[in-house]
């Protein structure tokens, strides 16, 4: 009929070039009260991540003549992570603890696209801010009950002018019973964030074969909200560990 018809018919690609760097420092210290511990953990992330690749696509028209378009696109990505997470463990009595904690989050990203059909280039800041409250109790020797409140705030902004401000509210429930010392039973509910990979934040619409064949991203893309029932079984011995 009338209609276009294209074939892709190869595709060559660089070896692509990454380069991260990652600092850690964790402090740990156990006050002179029994069971008292604070725990700092900070992280330092660096990626620079540079991509470049090519496509051959014929283009095949009504009238059966054809065209070969080859598209060249080079992504070049830099991004810093800087991580903080402060714990404290505060017993109350032999049978109730109480964990309290607070993590900042925070990541910076410069993402560069050149292409044949387009080119664009992208700034995103992001601040994750979170406090929780975790409370056990030991009724037994063999029961233990805890329940717990995550609170996370997330700022984000794109450019100057696209800004995201939202809170998620994260509850926590589990019990755990060992029978013996070496069997463990545990029953959980659990609500957790999975946050987008920078790839997925990518506002602009990019054609990655040819002129027919396009992705978009969404700079607005909140988290996965999970919310995830578990029960679990473990035996420990000497000799092995099943789960």
């Amino acid at each position: 009929g009338d209609r276009l018809v294209y074939r892709k018919t190869g595709n060559e690609a660089t070896a692509t070039v990454n380069s991260q760097q990652n600092y850690s420092l964790f402090y740990k210290h156990k006050f002179s009260r029994a069971g008292h511990e604070l725990k700092i953990n900070t992280n330092f992330f660096i990626l620079e991540r540079k991509e470049k690749s090519e496509s051959r696509t014929t283009f095949i028209f009504p009238d059966e003549s054809s065209s070969l378009n080859t598209i060249q696109d080079t992504t070049d990505i830099k991004m810093r992570n800087a991580n903080l997470l402060v714990d404290y463990t505060l017993p109350i009595n032999n049978k109730l603890k109480l964990f309290l904690g607070a993590h900042e989050y925070f990541r910076h990203i410069d993402n560069t696209y050149r292409g044949d059909l387009t080119a664009y280039s992208m700034t995103y800041n992001e601040l994750r801010s979170a406090a929780y409250l975790q409370l056990e109790y030991s009724p037994t020797e063999k029961l233990v009950l805890s329940a717990g409140l995550r609170a996370e705030n997330n700022r984000n902004r794109l450019y100057e002018t696209l800004r995201n401000n939202y809170w998620h509210w994260l509850p926590s429930f589990s019990l755990l019973y060992s029978p013996k010392a070496d069997h463990q039973l545990r029953l959980s509910y659990r609500e957790r964030l999975n946050y987008p990979n920078y790839r997925y934040l990518d506002p602009f619409v990019r054609y990655r074969t040819d002129s027919l064949t396009r992705s978009e991203g969404n700079p607005y893309l909140k988290p996965e909200h999970i919310r995830a029932i578990e029960l679990e079984y473990s035996y420990t011995s000497d000799a092995i560990l099943l789960q």
